[in-house]
């Protein structure tokens, strides 16, 4: 029923001139079916797919990308493809999800090329407003908190999704990396409060999960490892390796730390010439 509704403000922005949906909104329902992609990937697909709102749905996601300009925003697309990959294996390979494994993994790299400016963006207003950043200790750990003897300190092992969502409540046209145009939209329409946006999805580590599900696709065997690299150029094959390469040295947590050596290196320089 939830989903139903968020559909129909999706629906109702994508094909009606419609004051009340304003981009805002349509980018905010997008996000709530994104979060419920990555809390249960399978109920959501399959009810997307039941209703026949997946074509329209992947169609509006993909084709707004770049508007993702948030940290977090681009996490969560992220993580949402990464659920959605990791269930393409459990489905035949004539599968909506299996087919749509290539345009997933080409809007993987696109978000992934433009995460590190959004890192960087965010830490740079951190600095400038001084909010302290608590990045966590390594988020490719995916959450767990063992002790010195790699010992777990909680004796009941919650859910992973469960446990992250648990107690929290003017347009241009860019190119995507699979070289289609898309629609973005305005700085001035887009949400400003990106040092104020904190969520559980902080914690993760979008190389770190995108690369373990690209491992296990590649370990299962599944003919979709066949769809995904039939869709990838040689160029799109080198940036996917990069991101994986990303990811065993540490992925988003040595990323941050070296922007926030470049950030303040060029600060330095800056007050050096003063």
């Amino acid at each position: 029923m939830f989903l139903e509704h968020t559909m129909r403000i999706i629906q109702r922005g994508i094909t009606t001139i419609d004051p009340i949906t304003t981009k805002a909104l349509l980018m905010h329902a997008l996000e709530v079916v994104l979060n419920a992609i990555y809390y249960n990937p399978t109920l959501a697909m399959d009810v997307l797919i039941k209703n026949g709102w997946s074509s329209e749905f992947f169609s509006e996601w993909f084709g707004r990308l770049l508007s993702f300009k948030r940290t977090h925003d681009k996490k969560l697309s992220l993580l949402a493809i990464s659920a959605i990959l990791s269930i393409s294996t459990t489905q035949g390979v004539d599968n909506i999800l299996a087919q749509s494994s290539g345009q997933l993994v080409l809007g993987a790299l696109t978000l992934f090329e433009s995460l590190p400016e959004a890192i960087r963006t965010r830490f740079e207003l951190e600095k400038r407003y001084n909010f302290d950043s608590d990045d966590g200790s390594d988020l490719c750990s995916n959450g767990s908190d063992e002790d010195e003897n790699g010992e777990n300190d909680d004796e009941d092992v919650i859910d992973h999704h469960e446990e992250i969502y648990r107690g929290h409540g003017g347009t241009s046209r860019s190119k995507t990396h699979d070289g289609t145009e898309e629609l973005t939209i305005p700085p001035s329409s887009l949400w400003s409060d990106e040092i104020l946006w904190e969520t559980p999805l902080d914690r993760l580590d979008a190389y770190c999960e995108f690369a373990a599900v690209m491992k296990n696709i590649e370990t299962s065997g599944h003919p979709v490892l066949t769809v995904i690299t039939n869709s990838l150029s040689t160029e799109q094959r080198e940036s996917l390796q990069k991101i994986l390469k990303q990811a065993s040295e540490g992925g988003e947590q040595v990323l941050k730390g070296h922007i926030q050596e470049a950030v303040q290196a060029s600060r330095s320089w800056v007050e050096e010439i003063r």
